[in-house]
């Protein structure tokens, strides 16, 4: 199935827009990066400005889709108009794939694709979004400072792992939702997620041993997420003497090792990898 085209009523090039009449919103636009802004005033040249995306939406707000540091340090450089590229109908959804099209994805800060594509209604980062905010995590935030799950990456694998089992009737962002909650049941939901922890626990409660969530909470609780990756990169040094295996399942084995602890040898409890 091909990509839906955008959509839209009009579109100009050469526009002569006033500076302040140009709005941003932080769900179709990546944030100020200081840097870049300090380096485009520092070397201002009104010729090199070019054209500036804009939309014009359907209340006659005009907002900026892409060359907001080149606006800003415009503004700042006291200039009043700008040329513009002007499409005007878009919804929200395909201002956000325009901007995310037009734009490098490597230059796109995670936390401006992500919003982005939340907007544009990406279903993956919305089953994230939903199953992260559920369990009381930030997702998609206008800082990355506010943001305290921030691996879109990390939510897919777990939700595609959990699809890709046939013993599991769960649903992919029902699983996700599951992971996140315990997580947040363990270590609360005030810090950055450990995506290698998350995606351990994936595996964890994915498995064909059946998982006693209170023990398993009892084990972990007092045993910091960044100990137990250090603890799987440790493992893994280690057997990679033997056998490789990866970081995943070196965590998955460092928590099978907790969670077994003082369990009888043949204890049906017991999870086994």
């Amino acid at each position: 199935m091909g990509v839906e085209p955008i959509e839209y009523t009009d579109h100009k090039y050469g526009v002569e827009v006033a500076v302040g009449d140009i709005k941003l919103d932080l769900a179709v636009q990546r944030a100020i990066v200081p840097a870049r802004l300090r380096k485009l005033t520092g070397h201002f040249d009104p010729i090199l400005l070019g054209e500036l995306l804009v939309s014009e939406r359907v209340d006659g707000g005009l907002y900026i889709l892409d060359g907001q540091h080149r606006l800003r340090a415009a503004a700042e450089r006291g200039v009043t108009t700008v040329h513009c590229e002007v499409f005007t109908g878009l919804s929200r959804s395909d201002e956000a794939r325009l901007f995310m099209g037009r734009n490098d994805r490597a230059n796109v800060a995670r936390v401006d694709r992500d919003r982005n594509l939340a907007t544009s209604g990406d279903q993956e980062t919305l089953d994230i979004q939903m199953a992260a905010q559920a369990a009381g995590f930030v997702f998609v935030a206008n800082n990355v400072e506010d943001s305290t799950f921030r691996d879109r990456a990390a939510g897919i694998a777990v939700m595609h792992d959990a699809d890709r089992r046939k013993h599991i009737e769960v649903t992919g962002p029902e699983h996700l939702a599951r992971v996140f909650t315990f997580y947040s049941r363990v270590y609360g939901n005030q810090e950055r997620v450990e995506s290698l922890l998350l995606k351990a626990l994936s595996k964890i409660f994915l498995g064909k041993s059946e998982v006693d969530e209170d023990r398993l909470f009892d084990k972990l609780r007092g045993l910091p997420p960044q100990q137990i990756s250090a603890q799987a990169r440790q493992r893994r040094i280690d057997m990679s003497v033997t056998r490789g295996v990866s970081l995943v399942r070196a965590a998955v084995e460092v928590i099978a090792e907790q969670y077994n602890r003082g369990l009888p040898a043949d204890s049906a409890k017991r999870i086994r990898l």
